[in-house]
């Protein structure tokens, strides 16, 4: 799979060693931008929005303190 999600290389069998070039620079551009520049779901909370419920984690996002890494 590429940083896009898409499959760059497939088996026909399950017994295969497999080969690809990986672009550190697309992995960089998707963290930055989201797949297809689209998908950045945790760049839409605002500080002032109410906490995010994750029960299946036992947990929540904080918006007021959820500040992803690339943007410290």
């Amino acid at each position: 799979m590429d940083p896009e999600g898409r499959v760059r290389v497939e088996s026909a069998t399950e017994a295969t060693v497999l080969t690809d070039v990986l672009a550190l620079e697309q992995v960089a551009r998707v963290r930055h931008y989201g797949t297809a520049g689209l998908t950045r779901p945790w760049a839409q909370f605002l500080p002032e929005d109410a906490p995010l419920a994750l029960p299946l984690y036992g947990g929540q996002i904080d918006p007021e303190r959820w500040t992803p890494r690339s943007e410290r």
